[in-house]
């Protein structure tokens, strides 16, 4: 997959290509479906298969508090997966979302990326104010227009928007059938305050990115991916009330593990939600609880 940041960055090899446009946050099961037809029809015509997406988020732009599901790192890793040629990660400044629908159509479809068929769901809008549309593209006689419609997972209509319920809830088994995978965080292990050691529980520290949708705050059975080993352990999401603090962090234990990982990059799936979050009276309580948590995260992995 090549990766091209910015529609003016595009390469002249692209002789003729077919397209996808959208936001693709979460990249569900309906956006692979869309992917999955830019890929089999390019090959078929022997053309280059083109995903054009957006960062930072277009909403973003307009609601400071809004959340993506995937960090920008991780939503190239899962594109690079699909087996898409080409990816053009368009930069989304407020320059950008007021460009006139048809100037964008015309320069970037057209010119840039010799379109000769555009691929969209059912719900893509474009442009200043969302101008663009389907009825817009499909007046364009350059390309052809293919739209998909909506994709049903257990009689839901799949959506970004469920996905993010998902994560709040913590229903990281619907997010799965929705996406196909586990909800994943990665980061660098960061020094914590050294509590999981002396509790007889060592554990690593992960910064939780500020732009992305926080999970619900609780314990879950977690696969973690350090370098190339996968290992099973449970992970606290949340702000440790009964420490006293209040910042969202997470802090994984991973099963007959203790090597020294500080600074390292680790990733870890989201597999099941034990319970929520609470405060406990003391810290003894809090050990009792712990070790109760893992004895179910390791029940749970049988089950799996």
């Amino acid at each position: 997959m090549k990766l091209i940041f910015g529609v003016e960055n595009l390469h002249d090899d692209l002789r003729s290509s077919i397209v996808t446009i959208g936001n693709f946050d979460g990249l569900h099961v309906g956006h692979r479906f869309i992917i999955d037809k830019v890929i089999n029809e390019s090959k078929k015509e022997n053309k280059k298969s083109v995903v054009l997406t957006f960062y930072p988020h277009p909403q973003s732009l307009f609601n400071r508090d809004f959340k993506i599901i995937n960090p920008l790192e991780q939503k190239v890793e899962y594109f690079r997966e699909t087996g898409i040629d080409y990816l053009i990660i368009q930069p989304f400044t407020k320059q950008f979302a007021e460009a006139n629908p048809d100037d964008f159509v015309k320069d970037v479809l057209i010119n840039g990326l010799k379109s000769s068929k555009v691929i969209i769901g059912y719900d893509f809008t474009f442009g200043n104010k969302g101008q663009g549309n389907i009825q817009l593209l499909q007046k364009y006689e350059q390309f052809d227009t293919e739209v998909v419609e909506p994709i049903l997972v257990e009689n839901l209509v799949v959506h970004s928007t469920i996905l993010r319920n998902c994560l709040i809830f913590g229903d990281v088994q619907l997010y799965k059938k929705l996406t196909g995978k586990y909800p994943k965080i990665s980061g660098h292990v960061t020094t914590g305050m050294g509590i999981g050691n002396k509790l007889g529980f060592p554990t690593a520290n992960i910064n939780f990115p500020v732009n992305v949708v926080k999970p619900a705050r609780g314990v879950y059975l977690v696969k973690g991916y350090v370098g190339d080993l996968k290992i099973y352990g449970v992970a606290n999401l949340g702000i440790k009330p009964t420490l006293g603090k209040n910042k969202f962090n997470v802090e994984v234990h991973l099963f007959d593990f203790n090597q020294d990982i500080y600074g390292q990059k680790i990733t870890i799936e989201l597999i099941k939600f034990l319970r929520p979050e609470k405060k406990f009276t003391s810290i003894e309580n809090l050990t009792k609880q712990v070790k109760k948590d893992i004895l179910e995260a390791k029940r749970q992995i049988i089950t799996i």
